[in-house]
């Protein structure tokens, strides 16, 4: 019944992360830690239309299975990478719109892609970090995001969109959130935003970071 549980609660997940637009088409993929192993989205797969057969299982010795065999997420290493903080529960990686138009500007701050412009996203999330382009699904890629996420709970890859975990999956999703609504404040604010002085960020008890 544990197990049930489990799969249920990343399936609406899943789907909720459609609801909110944060992923669209095939893009976008979660995964769960679930005992010894990890459960994944599969490869190729609309987030919206997942049931319980399509769920992939990773375990420890890299063997993976599915009720209808379908294969895991081209993007498995980089979640099986950061799995290694034995802390995190949940994995999110989307394409969501604005954060993934950030992601691709040519003059992006690769030490904050979005300017710290409220406390809430100071705390949550701080001067948000990118990896410079690799290939998606590459081992470079998962060794460089699983780098960042040794020390923090949310990246950003250029061209590619942002990673975040959680000890739970409400976790990731809330900084998957926060990342988005405040890429949508950077485009509405263009050249007017104030964000807040290193002294005012420094003085915010940071969450993102691992704690």
């Amino acid at each position: 019944m544990e197990l049930k549980n489990e799969i249920r609660s990343f399936l609406d997940l899943c789907h909720l992360l459609h609801e909110k637009d944060l992923v669209s088409g095939p893009g976008g993929n979660v995964s769960f830690r679930c005992g010894s192993q990890v459960m994944i989205t599969p490869s190729g797969r609309r987030l919206e239309s997942l049931k319980e057969e399509d769920v992939v299982f990773f375990s420890s010795d890299g063997s993976f299975t599915s009720q209808n065999g379908g294969k895991p997420s081209k993007e498995w290493r980089m979640h099986l990478s950061c799995y290694s903080r034995n802390d995190i529960g949940a994995i999110i990686h989307v394409h969501s719109v604005y954060a993934m138009a950030i992601s691709c500007l040519k003059n992006l701050d690769h030490l904050c892609a979005i300017p710290v412009y409220t406390p809430g996203y100071g705390t949550r999330v701080g001067k948000l970090p990118v990896i410079p382009y690799e290939l998606p699904g590459s081992v470079e890629l998962a060794k460089k995001v699983a780098a960042v996420i040794d020390r923090r709970n949310s990246v950003m890859m250029a061209n590619h969109g942002i990673l975040t975990v959680g000890k739970t999956p409400e976790d990731a999703l809330n900084l998957v959130e926060e990342i988005e609504e405040a890429a949508k404040m950077y485009f509405a604010l263009a050249d007017q935003g104030r964000s807040l002085t290193e002294e005012q960020q420094a003085q915010l008890l940071p969450m993102g970071l691992r704690q």
